[in-house]
């Protein structure tokens, strides 16, 4: 067996430095660790993990418990945990029992022997209290899932099922469907019990009688339940809606219709209570009401997590329900009552970028319910704003650039929705209230609703910043640890020795990617170092941009272009975006939507490579864009069932996929959306740190032309980046400029 003695021979270094290198110790050279290196790749060398942990008194593992892997719910559980146990540095071992009580039984033993740290447990026998009892005794640390343990509820994490299956089950017998059954697992498991109850209470509430023979308690297995499907549709009476407690029991009814040979349009409709998904719809006769698993066992996970730490546990014990089921059964009865009438045409001002190439494939749906064509015109960002003022008047619907929604408000040419019409109270409850605040209203009123929502973050190669031989070298050139730039100062340091052509032994050939063109690219590049700096745009009733927060702050950006290709005065997001992708660069300064081609396996070369934080010293852009109903348009009330269809949960996450980021509380709390964009909630998180580019008010009382700001600032940072000016002309002669467009 080979050992360090062995290593340390080979390589000609002593039994210390062999270990030193191991555990990363900074006091070794660079050219100590190449040898160690080589001589444990010869030598097949692998450092024991396991001897390093000894002195450990904590396992680091957590075992989770599942009754199978086949339901939906239950992988979802497993995913989620999986995803947060890695991130705090745990692993997860799964077990799967099959409903055997007698094995969850050894398992859980086998969990207290081992010493696990704890064990999420979806149980199969809720009522063996006493059993629970002394594991947690004998200092088991455990929460229950799902299914709760009687005299331990305090213990476990559930769902509010039983308000969502009385809305649902009260919504069909409202539309005068009676014949609701359910097809549910074991009573004494609390999360089917609860489905129960709530069939119950929805009767009771609607004074309808309860059938029994509607009512269906089986084994928690596929085939049972087809058993129990099969005798359902064969009653004489047939049943309107047949709701499942879960996917497996779904599978079963759907090939109980399939062998029955039913047709379509005499099925009953089928009610699926599954995870929560972007991709859950309807389809043909089945419903699908999205269910918080990954929520619960978010919950769960952290309940877990403060028991092993000995910390206070606030955590919910019972997850309330936001789904889409009720708009789900709207857009049906919609299409049925809206299939006749004059059709109109709505059209819609976007500028290009991932959610408006794309939407022309959406709306078909939303055609199909109003009976009407929507015409969407794509422009070019430089050309958006010049078309609103020119030809706004063509258009129903316009996008803005959160920044341009005062001024349009202010000259009357988007209207206000206060009031007008219903819906919009709950539409706003569906974004976080600081979002719809900045991007919805102006003088307090509503004149949009949100589009798309960015900031900027900092985007790196992890794989660089977790080397250890770059933090070495690192180490030995700055006398510091390397480490994600806190600031400005900072972020030239590490772009510099990122940059081959001051350090022939970077793995990159770019230290940062930039893009300076006219005009936002060198705006929102230089105002985040600005206000990093302290820098303030307007201060005592003027622009404030030539004094010395403005200079520092134009000469750190100059300096980076040292770092940066040498074409990327002329770069603007999407050439960024390609440089990164393609291994080009070790950091890249952009907007969280402008990033999502990085994980793209057709176009990126650095997919599982990539870490996020936030900007050197946490200023950054507030970006987006906000949906309005122009002053002119002939059809207002058509024009905001469009707003409301481009903001529902649905569209939000559609868009957000492909690319788009929708500050829709339904897409934070995806975790199939977090897998894709990962930084999407460092984005949000982001927001609180950005700053908006709000203009100032002029002596007449108008809104100073956020274009022309724009215009104005950027044409000077641009200009000192090519050397067309000095950084002393450009910013005075910039600060000139706007200070005498805003007495005229």
């Amino acid at each position: 067996m080979v050992t360090i003695k062995d290593v340390a021979k080979l390589a000609g270094v002593s039994h210390g430095t062999v270990s030193n290198v191991i555990n990363g110790t900074k006091q070794v050279s660079l050219e100590k660790i190449k040898k160690v290196e080589a001589a444990m790749q010869e030598l097949g060398y692998n450092p024991n993990a396991n001897a390093r942990d000894l002195k450990k008194t904590n396992s680091m593992q957590i075992d989770l418990i599942l009754p199978n892997i086949l339901s939906g719910d239950f992988s979802r559980i497993y995913a989620t945990v999986f995803d947060l146990a890695y991130n705090k540095g745990y692993m997860v071992n799964l077990y799967v029992t099959n409903e055997d009580a007698d094995l969850e039984t050894k398992l859980l033993e086998r969990s207290l022997m081992f010493k696990k740290d704890g064990v999420l447990l979806i149980t199969c026998q809720p009522n063996n209290t006493e059993l629970f009892q002394k594991l947690i005794k004998d200092g088991l640390k455990i929460v229950f899932v799902k299914r709760l343990v009687k005299g331990l509820e305090n213990y476990g994490i559930t769902i509010d099922v039983r308000t969502v299956v009385r809305e649902v089950i009260e919504s069909y017998i409202l539309q005068k469907k009676e014949q609701n059954a359910v097809i549910l697992g074991p009573m004494e498991y609390s999360y089917e019990e609860q489905c129960y109850r709530g069939y119950v209470d929805a009767c009771s509430h609607t004074k309808t009688r309860v059938q029994d023979r509607l009512i269906i308690s089986t084994n928690f297995d596929k085939e049972s339940a087809f058993k129990e499907a099969v005798k359902v549709l064969s009653y004489k009476e047939k049943v309107d809606t047949i709701l499942v407690s879960n996917t497996m029991f779904e599978e079963a009814v759907a090939q109980a219709m399939v062998t029955m040979d039913i047709p379509e349009d005499e099925c009953p409709e089928v009610i699926v209570l599954t995870s929560l998904s972007w991709t859950g719809k309807r389809k043909n006769n089945f419903l699908y009401v999205g269910m918080p698993f990954g929520r619960i066992a978010q919950c769960a996970f952290f309940s877990l997590f403060k028991q092993m730490k000995n910390e206070e546990d606030n955590e919910p014990r019972v997850i309330k329900v936001k789904s889409n089921y009720k708009e789900q059964l709207w857009k049906n009865e919609k299409i049925k009552c809206n299939a006749y009438g004059e059709k109109k045409t709505l059209n819609v001002l976007l500028t290009a970028d991932a959610i408006s190439n794309n939407l022309s494939n959406f709306t078909p749906q939303f055609e199909k319910v109003w009976n009407c064509k929507v015409n969407i015109v794509i422009k070019d960002y430089f050309d958006m704003y010049t078309t609103i003022q020119e030809q706004g008047a063509q258009f129903d619907i316009i996008g803005l650039d959160i920044p341009w929604l005062p001024e349009f408000a202010q000259q009357g040419k988007i209207i206000c929705l206060d009031n007008m019409f219903e819906g919009l109270e709950d539409i706003g409850k569906g974004y976080p209230k600081e979002v719809f605040e900045k991007f919805c209203k102006w003088d307090k009123h509503i004149y949009g609703l949100p589009l798309t929502c960015s900031s900027q973050l900092l985007f790196y190669r992890k794989d660089f910043f977790d080397d250890i031989r770059v933090k070495r070298l690192f180490y030995q050139q700055h006398k510091r640890e390397l480490t994600v730039p806190r600031n400005w100062e900072e972020f030239n340091e590490v772009a510099r020795f990122f940059t081959r052509r001051y350090n022939k032994s970077s793995p990159t050939q770019y230290g940062t990617t930039l893009g300076a063109k006219k005009y936002s690219g060198a705006v929102c590049e230089y105002l985040p170092r600005f206000w990093g700096g302290g820098g303030e745009i307007f201060e005592n009733g003027k622009f404030a941009l030539a004094g010395e927060a403005a200079h520092r702050a134009m000469y750190n950006y100059l300096e980076s272009f040292q770092y940066a290709n040498p074409d990327a005065a002329e770069y603007w997001w999407e050439e960024q975006s390609r440089e990164f992708r393609k291994g080009q660069s070790a950091m890249m300064i952009m907007f969280g939507d402008n990033a999502a081609t990085v994980t793209e396996r057709t176009k990126s070369e650095i997919i599982g490579k990539i870490g996020f934080d936030f900007l050197p010293g946490r200023k950054s852009v507030a970006g987006g864009w906000t949906v309005s109903i122009t002053e002119y348009s002939n059809n207002k009330k058509l024009a905001f069932e469009f707003l409301k269809w481009l903001s529902d949960e649905e569209r939000a996450k559609t868009n957000t996929v492909m690319g788009g980021f929708v500050p829709h509380n339904s897409v934070l709390e995806d975790l199939e959306i977090a897998h894709v964009y990962p930084w999407l909630h460092k984005t949000m998180l982001a927001s609180s740190y950005s700053k908006d580019r709000k203009m100032p008010q002029k002596k007449d009382g108008s809104y100073f032309n956020e274009g022309l700001f724009e215009e104005i600032v950027g044409g000077a940072v641009h200009d000192v980046i090519i050397g067309r000016l000095s950084v002393e002309e450009a910013l005075s002669i910039a600060n000139a400029q706007l200070n005498k467009e805003l007495n005229l």
